[in-house]
């Protein structure tokens, strides 16, 4: 019978205390994994103190906290490795809690698609960033009013494309707070009043998100400028920095480097969400033609100036359950992949400050 590392899957002999491809520490009796040695890539997985067919410790199958079943997609899995270890995969990376299992980019997308159409403030919270932008743009003089002199809207068309950058980063947050919630089984009743409330915790955070968006940035074009596959990669390795703002409470270097780390081993499936963002968009427009072009009609129809403007703020809605599911899907990703994803957030900020009291005063924990 051969053995294998519960972490890793690679064969191991009996005598062996650590594997030595990931230098897991091995159990007396490592078992058999499954037939193959690993979990695969494309069938269903389960966590627990073993990798392989064995029921969780918990005597059934692991659940997935609401976000539907664990079938991977293909994309880029890894193995779960040991669930009830401190949350480091073979690579250093944090692996999720054990009510996070890992998910494929497509069944990830497919599931924050699910959850924002249940949030309807969320939907809400999207459009109306969509509007701006759409108001923006149609306000901003054209180059040949420019080349004229007539820059009447010009002041106008900036303050609303500030107004939208800002709507932006406070909306995002939002959305990574509501995926928290929703991972971590925290109730969620989508009023209004639990909206504004994590609105305004968020809000708190603008600095910080300012500091690592512009950081995010600049990073990502200046990568981008050499060869276009070094922008690609920094952009991948920095994009959970703004999850682990609002979610942790970290700074601006402190996401940064939060998010170099736990992003590593996730390039593919980040990517691979990405590529799905595009297509929703596009598709989301293809789509949006059918409900754009009756109000630009009736517009015209009507003799009504801005026709062109109210089909283009139509499909608002549309374009903004897809940018939606993106950001929550991305904010899960960072969940499942770093130390203690399924804590509740009071219970994580609490260990934080006493970390850092402990920093500060090491013989305060005696």
């Amino acid at each position: 019978m051969v053995n294998y590392c519960p972490e890793c899957g690679e064969p191991v002999a009996g005598v062996d205390a650590f594997c030595s491809e990931c230098g897991a520490e091995l159990d007396a009796d490592p078992g058999v994994a499954d037939e193959h040695g690993h979990q695969s890539d494309w069938g269903q997985q389960e966590t627990g103190g073993r990798v392989g067919n064995e029921e969780t410790s918990g005597g059934g199958k692991q659940g997935t906290s609401g976000w539907g079943d664990q079938a991977t997609s293909g994309w880029d899995e890894q193995p779960t490795g040991d669930s009830s270890r401190a949350g480091r995969g073979r690579d250093g990376v944090a692996a999720g809690g054990p009510g996070i299992p890992r998910e494929g980019a497509v069944a990830t997308f497919r599931q924050g698609l699910g959850w924002v159409l249940g949030l309807p403030v969320l939907v809400g919270a999207f459009t109306l960033l969509g509007l701006l932008n759409t108001a923006s743009t149609a306000v901003a003089p054209t180059a040949e009013a420019i080349e004229s002199g007539q820059t009447t809207n010009s002041a106008l068309s900036s303050v609303l494309s500030l107004l939208a950058f800002v709507v932006f980063l406070v909306v995002t947050g939002t959305a990574y707070v509501y995926a928290e919630r929703r991972v971590t089984g925290a109730d969620l009743t989508g009023s209004l009043d639990e909206f504004f409330g994590v609105v305004t915790s968020v809000a708190r955070r603008f600095l910080a998100l300012l500091g690592v968006f512009l950081l995010y940035v600049v990073s990502t074009v200046i990568g981008l400028l050499f060869f276009v596959i070094p922008g690609v990669y920094i952009g991948a390795r920095l994009s959970l920095a703004l999850p682990a703002v609002v979610i942790d409470d970290q700074g601006v270097i402190e996401s940064l480097s939060t998010s170099w780390e736990v992003a590593q081993g996730n390039l593919l499936k980040i990517v691979g969400l990405v590529g799905l963002l595009f297509v929703g968009l596009i598709g989301a427009a293809i789509g949006g033609v059918f409900v754009a072009l009756p109000v630009t009609g009736a517009f015209e129809a009507a003799n009504i100036p801005g026709a062109e403007t109210a089909g283009s703020a139509a499909i608002d809605p549309i374009l903004a359950v897809a940018l939606g599911a993106y950001h929550v899907a991305l904010a899960r990703v960072y969940l499942e992949n770093r130390d203690g994803g399924d804590q509740p957030r009071d219970q994580r900020q609490d260990d934080r400050r006493r970390e850092q009291q402990q920093e500060q005063d090491p013989a305060a924990e005696w």
